[in-house]
């Protein structure tokens, strides 16, 4: 039972719970934001570029750093369109395990906007993170479109339940049913009179 008790004292130590600026993307203008996590195939990046760019609607891409250096056409269209690109770790480690060294290589080299993937995280991340001058982005609504057998709409309504200004939603660019519910996701934010993030030009 001691045993038990000072295992839950670490652990407590190791986690941290997103703070709200984390969970809203440090935002104070109230928009709602889409973000794709991870990496995907040619065909997967431009169905969601394209859907996007019909709707005008901007998006984060919280991209894997080895992909990323794989795939530089991808990323290339990506920000060509206007997007913005986030840090989501050189190669998707866990990094509440990795030691502080281990979390700095993955990563450095990213965008300043950093999701630990899994969205787990404890203290030694956010010390790191702070030192190199990043921001955590969490997310509020995750829309579960990484579930096996999940439909279009079932996305949509994980992604719009209880939906606020300042809501910040969580995507994967390997979904295979993210790009059939986009337009569906955006037209019901849309109806509920919240405003996305707006490509430039609108």
């Amino acid at each position: 039972m001691k045993l038990f008790r000072s295992l839950r004292k670490v652990a407590a130590r190791l986690y941290v719970r997103p703070t709200r600026a984390e969970r809203h993307g440090h935002q104070s203008d109230g928009l709602v934001r889409l973000t794709f996590d991870d990496n995907g195939d040619a065909d997967s990046i431009h169905a969601i570029l394209e859907k996007l760019s019909e709707d005008r609607v901007r998006a984060g891409f919280f991209l894997i750093g080895d992909w990323v250096d794989d795939n530089p056409d991808l990323v290339a269209a990506i920000e060509a369109q206007g997007h913005w690109l986030g840090n989501h770790t050189r190669s998707h480690r866990r990094l509440r395990y990795l030691p502080p060294g281990g979390i700095y290589e993955q990563v450095v080299d990213g965008p300043g906007r950093l999701r630990p993937p899994f969205g787990d995280y404890g203290g030694r991340v956010r010390r790191v993170a702070a030192r190199l001058g990043m921001e955590i982005w969490y997310w509020t609504h995750d829309t579960r479109d990484w579930a096996a057998d999940i439909t279009a709409d079932e996305i949509i309504a994980n992604g719009t339940r209880d939906l606020h200004p300042g809501a910040v939603i969580l995507l994967h660019l390997w979904a295979p049913r993210t790009p059939e519910a986009l337009p569906g996701l955006i037209r019901e934010i849309r109806q509920r009179g919240l405003q996305l993030e707006e490509l430039d030009g609108n």
